[in-house]
C-alpha cells in the first residue's frame, strides 16, 4: 500500500467550521502529480454527490457509501408521502443504527439550513472515525477530499437567498391549501 507522506503533510488542517484554504481543483492537481494512477482514479471516484457508483474494492469507501446511502434512505422515508412512495427511491444497503434518529433530528429543524448543518457535521464525524489509523495513505486523502466536498457544499449556501426562496415556496403552499374546498362533514 502506497504512503503519501509529502502530499498529506502538505495539506492544511481543516475543520467543519473552518474556512477552506485549498480548493478542490488545487487539491486534485497536487494529488494527480503525486499519486499512482490507480489511487488517483480511486480518489476521483470518491464523490459526495454521485454515490450510486459505489462499487469499489476500497473498504473505506464501502463503509462510507453504506453509511451515506443508509442516511439518505432514512431521509427519503421522512420526505416521502407514504411508504409506497419512499420504496421507489430506496437503495438496498444495510440499516445502520442511529441514522433514523439523526435523519429525524435534521428533518424536524425549523430551518433547512440548520438541518443541513446537522447532516454535514454528522458526515464529518463519520469521516473522522473512518480515517482513524490512516495517516499517509489513500484513505486519508479520500477522507480529506470528501471533507473538502462537504465544506464546498456548506459554503455554497446563501442564507438570504435560501430564506427568500423558502418564504416563496411556503406562500405557494399555503395559498393552494386555502384554495382547496373544505371537506364536507356529516
Amino acid at each position: 500500500m502506497a504512503q503519501y507522506y509529502y502530499v498529506v503533510s502538505s495539506l492544511p488542517l481543516i475543520f467543519y467550521d473552518s474556512k477552506v484554504k485549498i480548493g478542490i481543483d488545487d487539491f486534485l492537481e497536487v494529488c494527480k502529480n503525486h499519486l499512482s494512477g490507480d489511487d488517483f482514479e480511486l480518489l476521483e471516484f470518491s464523490d459526495l454527490k454521485n454515490i450510486k457508483k459505489r462499487d469499489t474494492d476500497c473498504d473505506f469507501l464501502k463503509k462510507w457509501y453504506s453509511w451515506e446511502l443508509s442516511l439518505r434512505n432514512e431521509l427519503v422515508k421522512l420526505r416521502a408521502g407514504s411508504p409506497e412512495e419512499a420504496e421507489k427511491y430506496l437503495v438496498e444497503v444495510p440499516v445502520i443504527s442511529g441514522l433514523q434518529a439523526l435523519a429525524l433530528r435534521a428533518f424536524e429543524e425549523d430551518s433547512p439550513l440548520n438541518g443541513e448543518d446537522i447532516l454535514g457535521r454528522a458526515r464529518w464525524a463519520v469521516l473522522d472515525e473512518l480515517e482513524t489509523g490512516h495517516y499517509f495513505d489513500i484513505e486519508k486523502l479520500i477522507s480529506f477530499y470528501l471533507k473538502l466536498q462537504i465544506l464546498k457544499r456548506k459554503n455554497s449556501f446563501r442564507r438570504e437567498e435560501g430564506f427568500a426562496r423558502y418564504k416563496e415556496i411556503y406562500k405557494i403552499i399555503t395559498e393552494k391549501k386555502s384554495e382547496e374546498p373544505a371537506a364536507l362533514t356529516v
